[in-house]
């Protein structure tokens, strides 16, 4: 199979890059388990996703279904598993939707099974776990006992708004998620932090400032609650504009 070069997907908008040079050996991470818990050093445990039909919400905008994954190993500060996927074709993804299904010999009407390397933060792990059932969970079953003949495609979930899919040329799923970080840059993961603080604190400023509009003459605060209530909320809009991914 001759790859064709690597798309990358961020919300739905596509991007080209050009394959690094560069080779070498892959370097597989140690599979995720703690004193054979079965649990990462945050205390979740992250192996109860192996094995099972999944259909994680952060990856449906780009028509992924399902997925079946293994057991997830460490990279780069992320949890990285290997499986397959049921992918739906939706227009925003369609030129590599297209591109893949050529790879696989065509898809079965607007759904396409492909492999996938999946990879998240260790703190969004649990979403990854919502359960594929009905026709979604048998599809992804009878995928996984037959591996389409597809390149990997790479499916990251740093967080809200920090959603990928990449299209990648590299042959093993540890170069699959390298080449990714490598395009894209590492992830900071205290500013990640910083920004989720300063979301909370800015979605509770606006309530706040909400409560204190409709509800400052009952609190007997006057017209000066109200001024109050609305410098509050739009100090606190600006304040998650500002903290959002960029």
């Amino acid at each position: 199979m001759t790859a064709t070069g690597p798309a990358r997907l961020r919300r739905g908008a596509a991007r080209r890059h050009e394959r690094s040079e560069g080779s070498g050996e892959p370097q597989g991470g140690a599979p995720v388990d703690r004193e054979g818990s079965g649990e990462p050093q945050g205390g979740a445990p992250v192996n109860a996703s192996a094995g099972r039909p999944l259909s994680p919400r952060a990856f449906r905008h780009f028509g992924i279904e399902a997925v079946l994954v293994g057991a997830a190993v460490r990279q780069e500060g992320l949890l990285r598993r290997e499986g397959v996927a049921i992918w739906r074709r939706l227009e925003p993804q369609a030129a590599v939707f297209d591109r893949v299904a050529k790879q696989s010999g065509g898809a079965e009407g607007e759904l396409l099974a492909v492999r996938v390397v999946v990879a998240t933060t260790p703190a969004r792990d649990r979403a990854l776990r919502i359960p594929a059932v009905g026709e979604r969970a048998a599809r992804v079953t009878a995928a996984a006992g037959r591996p389409p003949p597809t390149g990997w495609l790479l499916l990251v979930d740093e967080g809200p708004g920090e959603t990928w899919l990449y299209l990648a040329e590299e042959r093993a799923p540890d170069e699959v998620l390298a080449g990714f970080l490598g395009r894209r840059g590492r992830t900071d993961f205290a500013r990640a932090r910083r920004r989720s603080r300063l979301g909370g604190l800015a979605s509770a400023g606006i309530f706040a400032g909400l409560v204190l509009i409709f509800y400052s003459a009952a609190f007997g605060l006057g017209p000066g609650g109200e001024v109050l209530g609305a410098v509050l909320a739009a100090a606190s809009v600006v304040t998650l504009i500002r903290a959002r991914p960029r």
